[in-house]
């Protein structure tokens, strides 16, 4: 893995308990715009996409009545990842899911690197949530 410093322990320990405190793994802002980034939390959910990568997001209006999800997936892990997937869910105005797509993230994601990605999705009148759902790992001859 990798070796993190008491200066990025200190700020995930904050980030995990304000995350405690808004109720959730995911930060949620109160409204969707351009100027709102949203963060899914590094190592906050159960699954191994959400262990290994967290993701910034911004979400804005498309002409076509949806939005248009802009932002960065963040691998955390040593190792470049391609095929990462975004499992984004579209939830209602009390917070439950009510549908999910499946976003690719074009090209590759560096080890402790970021990629960016843009995905269009229905409107949702509460804040989306995101989260990888698929990825690969590179591997290199030699290396273990």
């Amino acid at each position: 893995m990798f070796k993190m410093s008491r200066i990025q322990i200190a700020i995930l320990a904050a980030l995990s308990l304000s995350s405690v405190a808004l109720g959730g793994p995911i930060a949620r802002a109160a409204a969707q715009s351009s100027e709102v980034v949203q963060t899914s939390l590094p190592g906050a959910g159960g699954t191994l996409g959400e262990q290994l990568f967290h993701v910034e997001w911004t979400a804005t209006p498309a002409p076509s009545g949806g939005s248009t999800l802009t932002g960065y997936v963040y691998n955390d892990y040593g190792q470049p990842a391609q095929n990462v997937e975004l499992k984004i869910t579209v939830v209602d105005s009390n917070g439950r899911p009510v549908e999910s797509v499946i976003r690719p993230v074009r090209g590759l994601v560096p080890a402790e690197g970021r990629a960016y990605f843009s995905a269009n999705v229905p409107a949702s009148p509460a804040p989306y949530q995101v989260a990888v759902s698929g990825f690969e790992f590179l591997e290199f001859p030699g290396s273990k």
